[in-house]
């Protein structure tokens, strides 16, 4: 071997060793903040990047719809905007991701949790099953009242909205 090969190996031992060790030290680093930061500071965390994430970036596309159709002058009501089941879709995700948060957390052991649980499961079965009898009634060009669609769809997003919630701060409190 070379003076120049045999450099370049302890080099990149060297810089692996580095890498490893600077790996190491912000795994230790990461596991010493959690430990440090009050479970409810946690769980406020994680319900407000729950919120931006799930919550507003779901309703975006509503939102939108209504600003693109008012832009072009046309007056919009909300049953044109939520009537089509858009939001069921979205209590679905919004209501799944919780209860599966809280299942995978063991939510049979204390009675809140699992009633969390059940009725973020239920919510997640309805919704879908509603959404997907939406789809088969526009295929069909059967006609549908939007108003009626609107006015529950919005329920069920409201009652998720706050069960996922509670769900997604009671399993952050429980995960330590």
């Amino acid at each position: 071997m070379t003076d120049a090969h045999t450099a370049a190996e302890a080099a990149q031992t060297s810089s692996t060793e580095d890498a490893r060790s600077s790996d190491t030290t912000l795994v230790a680093t990461q596991a010493e903040h959690e430990l440090t930061t009050p479970p409810w500071e946690r769980a406020i965390i994680r319900a407000m990047l729950w919120f931006s994430f799930s919550v507003v970036l779901s309703l975006l596309p509503l939102c939108a719809a209504f600003v693109f159709k008012s832009t072009k002058g046309e007056a919009v009501t909300y049953a044109e905007v939520a009537g089509k089941g858009e939001l069921l879709i979205i209590t679905t995700g919004m209501a799944a991701a919780a209860a599966g948060d809280l299942w995978a957390k063991g939510a049979a052991k204390e009675w809140l949790t699992t009633a969390l649980a059940c009725l973020n499961t239920a919510l997640a079965i309805f919704t879908t099953l509603w959404f997907g009898y939406l789809t088969a009634l526009a295929d069909e060009k059967s006609k549908v009242d939007q108003e009626f669609i609107a006015t529950w769809s919005t329920t069920m997003f409201i009652v998720s909205f706050l069960a996922s919630g509670m769900s997604i701060i009671r399993a952050e409190l429980r995960q330590k």
